[in-house]
């Protein structure tokens, strides 16, 4: 069952008005002032329709400045860190398991893009959102065709959310890369219940426990032929633990005991694949 398209503005980025889309925000009014543009409609290759989104990272006076778009309000101030910060969101009262939609990326050197979608709910106690569940994908590889990405939300409690906060960044926050150019199109939300708390990538990986406490479990299904790579990052993108896992390895176990409670993201690389899934630590 896919939710309703009403809970996410303009899916498709289909509907413009001057230089921006429709029912979303993109830090251009900001970056114009500098003779910039970091985010721009594309209508020679869409996926759906007659146009997508693109999300460029580019150089102001000499930094790195992503492309960004968010359904919520950009909050400007470059004496903050992070300097952008992004408030509410569109209504939205379902529980989905994934959100979906399909991208385009090339990184610059060993740049990343994101796009995350919160449900949110507004707590009248503290006038603040308390966030409900969280879906993040990210990817460092040049995909030059269109392709789905899935991003499973993970639920921190039973409450029906109030709000949808969707973004994306072309780059790292962080260490932003030029040129980092990143196209999304046909954004939507699927399914209406919990997911299996076993996180499969593929037919044969496997993650466990999750949640975890203090040792992660990779099941490659058989042993490796090559080496692997194994690097964990935090929500705001930084790499906090890495491991290389010798040729012949089954099962391998990693000790995240120094690790903070929270959403971390695994991401599993060895000869030419390469898999990112998130996973909780408590």
């Amino acid at each position: 069952m896919v939710a309703k398209g009403q809970y996410i503005p303009n899916p498709d980025f289909e509907n413009w008005t001057s230089g921006e889309p429709d029912g979303w925000q993109t830090p251009n009014s900001f970056t114009t002032t500098y003779g910039v543009i970091t985010v721009t409609q594309e209508t020679a290759n869409p996926y759906n329709g007659t146009s997508d989104i693109k999300l460029e990272t580019k150089n102001i006076f000499g930094y790195a400045v992503p492309g960004l778009v968010a359904n919520g309000q950009l909050s400007i101030n470059l004496s903050n860190t992070p300097p952008v910060t992004i408030l509410g969101g569109t209504p939205c009262n379902q529980r989905p398991n994934d959100f979906k939609g399909y991208f385009r990326y090339t990184p610059g050197g060993s740049d990343y893009c994101q796009i995350t979608a919160l449900l949110l709910k507004k707590n009248t106690q503290t006038n603040q959102f308390d966030t409900v569940a969280v879906a993040q994908f990210m990817n460092t590889a040049t995909v030059s065709t269109w392709t789905l990405f899935d991003a499973p939300f993970s639920y921190k409690n039973g409450d029906t959310p109030d709000t949808l906060q969707i973004s994306a960044i072309s780059s790292n926050p962080n260490a932003s890369v030029l040129g980092s150019t990143l196209y999304l199109d046909h954004l939507y939300l699927e399914g209406g219940s919990l997911g299996n708390m076993t996180l499969r990538l593929n037919d044969k990986i496997q993650i466990f426990p999750n949640p975890i406490n203090d040792i992660i479990n990779i099941y490659f299904g058989h042993p490796l032929t090559v080496k692997a790579n194994i690097s964990i990052f935090n929500t705001l993108g930084q790499k906090v633990k890495e491991s290389i896992i010798p040729t012949g390895t089954q099962l391998s176990s990693l000790n995240v005991y120094n690790l903070k409670q929270g959403l971390y993201f695994v991401q599993i690389t060895y000869g030419k694949e390469q898999f990112i899934e998130k996973v909780h630590i408590k």
